[in-house]
C-alpha cells in the first residue's frame, strides 16, 4: 500500500493546549455516548462511537507530543488529523492490551490472521467500515456481516480510554 502524506499544519504552539483539549472532549463525548449506547440500544452503533472516540484520544496524544518541539508555529504532521489507523495505534500504544477490542477471539491477533481466523473484533478503521456499511465479499460470495462485539468489551474500552482522557484534561488544567 501507497503512503500517504498529508499537508502539514502550522499552528501557533500557544494554540496547542486548546487543540489538545477539543480533542479531548470530542473523545470523551464519543466513548460516553458509545458506552451508554451499548446497554440501552444499538450495540453496533455504540462500537462506532467507541472507535471514533478511541481516534480522537490518539490525536490528542499525538498532538501532545508536539509539546516538545521548539518552533512557533508548530509544523504538525497532517496525518494527525487525517490517519485514521495511526491515531488508533497511538491511542493503542497507552492502553492495556486488549483493549481495543469489542469481542474476544478464539485466536491470538498477533499471531493469526483475522481473514482466516477468529482473533476478536479490533477496534481500527476496518471494523468501523464494516459497522457502517453494507458490503458484497467476492470471495465469500455473500454480503458482508457485522463484526460481532460485546456489550461488556464496549463497555470496558470505554471505561479505560474515558479513565485516560480524564488525566488528560487535569493535566492540561495544570498547565
Amino acid at each position: 500500500m501507497k503512503e500517504r502524506k498529508y499537508p502539514p499544519r502550522r499552528i501557533p504552539k500557544a494554540k496547542l493546549d486548546e487543540g489538545i483539549e477539543l480533542c479531548v472532549d470530542n473523545a470523551k463525548r464519543f466513548v460516553g455516548s458509545g458506552a451508554s449506547l451499548a446497554v440501552t440500544g444499538d450495540v453496533y452503533v455504540a462500537a462506532i462511537l467507541v472507535s471514533v472516540g478511541v481516534e480522537e484520544y490518539g490525536k490528542a496524544i499525538w498532538l501532545k507530543e508536539y509539546h516538545s518541539h521548539n518552533e512557533d508555529p508548530l509544523v504538525v504532521d497532517g496525518a494527525v488529523f487525517k490517519d485514521h489507523e495511526q491515531k488508533i495505534k497511538k491511542a493503542e500504544e497507552t492502553l492495556p492490551d486488549g483493549t481495543l477490542f469489542l469481542k474476544s477471539g478464539a485466536f491470538d491477533p498477533k499471531s493469526f490472521s483475522r481473514d482466516s481466523f477468529d482473533i476478536g473484533t479490533p477496534v481500527d478503521l476496518m471494523t468501523r467500515l464494516e459497522q457502517l456499511y453494507v458490503d458484497w465479499s467476492e470471495t465469500k460470495r455473500d454480503w458482508s456481516r457485522k463484526p460481532r462485539v460485546e456489550v461488556a468489551k464496549i463497555q470496558n474500552c470505554a471505561k479505560i480510554v474515558s479513565e485516560r482522557l480524564a488525566k488528560m484534561k487535569e493535566e492540561i488544567k495544570r498547565n
